[in-house]
């Protein structure tokens, strides 16, 4: 780690130096986006060993419009955007977490691609007849499939998507004894049930609720946060292939449907009710099952965090000053593992997961940790870290505090910001200390 906790070169190099330094780093071809993935995604192969673990697959834009001045127009590694006019890349990682605790272990396979300028539109190249090998969408099997095999050592693998994935061919391709998806539905499909063929909507309109649950909405520009009631209903139905996938030698994949409607009275008159209608490959067959499902599904919010820790929360990767294309898709990937680690720290401020602090720190600074604690904790109970030292929920209560964060139980634990101005200050102190106990063990030879 850094000691600034950020993207933009000219706030964590100390000197022009550095920012040459710096500059000269993420240009050098010797240094490859091959290597870097792999120092990325190799360390979660441990942690996996013999779990269920969940893996999250999300697709967000780097955009570097607001610096496009700097960028060269044909520069082949830059391309434009979702709207067709900025200018940046896409980046789609594969974010794995422990399915019982829901932490955040690692990555199993991060894709960076962009655009080209000049590609036809999807009318120009008949998008709808291509081969899915020919589709933007097939990064969602490819980099499933490079999930599976790095995720070899786990007991069970759960895929889990937004509605971008409600590829036909993921469920006819994907689905094994060990890997199991679990994906949110786009919209209509054609169904078998029982022999009769119709239309998901129809099959479901006519299905009894099975139950009720209460789930806390984190307030967002597009809901407003509150505690709705969802009610839930499931059914086992088959897929019939579509037309777009006729190339598929699979003619109908059995799944799990489970869908999920938000109870009119806790629904904003602004805004629509909450509506999931989830496939699953896991068996379905009671209430707890689906409740389950739900609850996996859930954990998708932890990518979408991990994307604003990446850009507007804390490492601002669209306001890096890089001219190259090459230079900025290195430095994403760096930025995801700094990214990683904040969001391990924040949602394990309350021990939960009970995981060790040796994850994150190295051994001389979990004891730097361990002197902080004794500055930071005040004489009250109350003032005092209530976690078991050396484990993460321990180090993210010092960094915490050292953010700015007091410390009591009746506040808001730290989020975001707080740990990452925690993160600043712990690595500018824990440099000056190692430099100290350098300087001290000469002293004494």
């Amino acid at each position: 780690m850094k000691t600034a906790q950020t993207a933009v070169i000219h706030r964590f190099c100390a000197d022009h130096s550095e920012m040459i330094a710096a500059y000269r780093f993420f240009n050098n071809d010797k240094l490859t986006m091959e290597a870097l993935q792999a120092a990325l995604v190799d360390p979660i192969q441990p942690q996996v060993e013999g779990k269920h673990v969940l893996c999250i697959q999300d697709t967000t834009e780097v955009n570097y419009t607001a610096h496009s001045g700097r960028l060269n127009a044909s520069d082949p590694e830059l391309g434009p955007v979702s709207n067709d006019r900025d200018v940046g890349f896409f980046l789609h990682p594969s974010l794995v977490l422990d399915a019982a605790s829901g932490f955040a272990l690692g990555f199993a396979d991060v894709h960076l691609w962009n655009r080209q300028w000049d590609k036809l539109d999807k009318h120009e190249r008949d998008y709808k007849r291509l081969p899915i090998e020919q589709k933007e969408s097939f990064r969602w099997i490819e980099a499933a499939q490079q999930a599976k095999l790095q995720l070899n050592k786990a007991a069970q693998v759960t895929l889990i998507a937004d509605r971008e994935a409600d590829i036909y061919q993921l469920f006819s391709r994907l689905p094994d004894t060990r890997m199991q998806l679990l994906i949110r539905s786009r919209g209509e499909r054609r169904i078998r049930v029982g022999g009769a063929e119709g239309l998901l909507s129809e099959h479901l309109s006519g299905l009894d609720w099975a139950g009720e649950i209460k789930i806390k909405i984190r307030g967002t520009h597009r809901r407003k946060k509150r505690r709705a009631r969802l009610q839930v209903r499931f059914s086992r139905v088959e897929l019939l292939r579509p037309s777009s996938a006729k190339e598929e030698p699979v003619e109908a994949v059995g799944v799990y449907v489970v869908e999920v409607v938000e109870r009119a009275e806790t629904v904003p008159s602004t805004e629509e009710p909450i509506r999931w209608c989830l496939y699953t490959t896991h068996r379905v067959e009671t209430l707890a099952d689906a409740l389950a499902m739900i609850g996996y599904y859930c954990r998708r919010w932890q990518i979408e965090q991990l994307f604003r820790l990446l850009k507007s929360e804390s490492l601002e990767l669209e306001s890096s000053q890089l001219e190259r294309g090459a230079a900025l898709k290195k430095l994403c990937i760096m930025s995801l593992q700094v990214a990683l680690v904040q969001l391990q720290l924040v949602t394990e401020r309350a021990g939960s997961a009970g995981v060790e602090a040796s994850l994150v720190f190295s051994g001389s600074a979990l004891v730097f940790l361990g002197v902080l604690q004794s500055q930071l904790e005040g004489k009250t109970k109350k003032q005092q870290c209530a976690h078991r030292v050396g484990s993460l929920a321990w180090a993210s209560w010092v960094i915490g505090r050292l953010g700015g964060w007091k410390g009591y139980a009746s506040q808001s634990p730290p989020g975001p910001i707080t740990m990452r101005r925690g993160l600043e200050r712990f690595m500018s102190r824990f440099s000056g200390w190692r430099l100290a106990q350098v300087m001290q063990t000469k002293e004494y030879a």
